[in-house]
């Protein structure tokens, strides 16, 4: 049973990872096709991101209501349902709803399978990192496959289509191997882990909303997550539309940055077992800022590739670091965590919307640009946030 349980989640999970780069790789093709403008494509992205935002709640209203089981099939059916509307229809009053119903699907499998491996793995982050792992390989598989398909002669559609084939097989492993009741398989055998209690949160500790670092971490997430989706849903349409590249290579590279996200991701953990999380917070936006920064003014192909690889590399693992610098303010309180993930959410909303409205007045390279304001931004936060970590050790 929890074999099944855990190939039912990780399974799931790759495919969340594919449909969350497909959109972005076939982009530029969409907007050809359906004489969509820039300022309305980044619209469209936001509401993906909206859509993820709104996921969060979505879950915990039908939780206690119809049980997990229920509620992950009838919330991941959305992202079958959406992209086939995508699909079917280039009507705006289609389009958009279509858009923010791929991100309330796409949100709910990452908050159900977090909280299933939480279960039956007792906390125990080696599981959790794995589930993570297959989003980031199908994150790497969808604009590969995009890149293939698409030279094969087939259309955008196409490529779409089977990622509603994929979505649709989500639903398959849902209902056949996800275990019907809401507690997690393993509690039945480890009665301690069913009765473990979360400790309760130290009451002398000052409120987070009364502490200078939580807002210093949350505009690190803001400005991370907004410049993170901008990159992801622009940078195929900006390699394309501003002639760097052709739509072959541009989706190789995203292929490839998702690869060296990867390889990021494990050398930032285990960078941070050696050194501080703000100083490693520090030098990673400051060197993704810059490579962001010879990437959008580079004319040179190769240098062009090079520079957003290695802003992937940086830029991997900044959010599970500023998670982890901020333990201790988040520590024994829901209301924090939910408060900074929504801090972050907001950043990934705004941000794409803006890229596409700056790229309507002015073009898609001065629209991308935009992104190194947040980039920069992103520094500046960490910058104030070491600077009060070597005051405290100072005092």
């Amino acid at each position: 049973m929890k074999k099944r349980a855990f190939f039912c989640v990780y399974y799931t999970f790759f495919v969340n990872g594919m449909m969350a780069l497909v959109m972005g790789a076939v982009m530029p093709f969409l907007m050809a096709d359906y004489k969509i403008d820039y300022d309305t494509a980044g619209i469209f992205l936001s509401a993906h991101s909206i859509g993820n935002l709104v996921a969060g709640f979505a879950v915990l209203f039908l939780l206690g209501r119809v049980g997990r089981k229920k509620t992950i099939i009838a919330l991941s059916s959305l992202l079958f349902l959406s992209y086939l509307g995508i699909v079917l229809s280039s009507h705006i009053f289609v389009l958009l709803p279509a858009f923010l119903l791929t991100g309330i699907g796409r949100g709910s499998i990452s908050n159900v399978n977090n909280a299933i491996v939480n279960d039956m793995s007792a906390g125990k982050s080696v599981y959790l990192n794995l589930l993570h792992m297959f989003f980031a390989v199908g994150a790497f598989v969808s604009p590969l496959m995009a890149s293939i398909l698409l030279n094969m002669g087939h259309d955008w559609k196409t490529v779409v289509l089977v990622g509603v084939v994929f979505s649709l097989s989500i639903l398959i492993v849902y209902s056949l191997l996800l275990p019907k009741t809401g507690e997690p398989p393993v509690a039945a055998g480890n009665p301690q882990v069913a009765t473990e209690k979360t400790p309760p949160p130290d009451q002398n500790k000052p409120k987070f909303y009364k502490n200078i670092d939580f807002y210093l971490a949350a505009g690190v997430m803001f400005f991370y997550l907004g410049t993170e989706t901008a990159v992801n849903g622009w940078v195929v349409t900006y390699l394309v539309d501003s002639g760097r590249m052709d739509s072959g290579l541009a989706q190789l590279i995203l292929s490839l940055l998702w690869a060296v996200i990867i390889v990021g991701r494990l050398t930032t953990a285990f960078l941070s077992l050696k050194f501080n999380s703000k100083t490693l917070i520090l030098i990673c936006s400051f060197c993704a800022a810059v490579m962001f920064i010879v990437f959008i003014t580079s004319v040179n192909q190769a240098l062009t590739a090079a520079a957003i690889i290695l802003f992937g590399f940086f830029f991997a693992g900044i959010y599970p670091t500023t998670i982890g610098a901020t333990g201790k303010i988040l520590k024994g309180s829901g209301a924090a965590m939910g408060t900074l993930l929504a801090i972050a959410s907001t950043g990934g909303i705004i941000t794409p919307m803006a890229v596409g409205f700056v790229a309507t007045v002015f073009d898609i390279t001065v629209g991308l640009g935009f992104v190194s304001m947040t980039a920069v931004l992103t520094v500046i936060c960490a910058v104030f946030l070491k600077i009060r970590d070597l005051k405290s050790k100072d005092n």
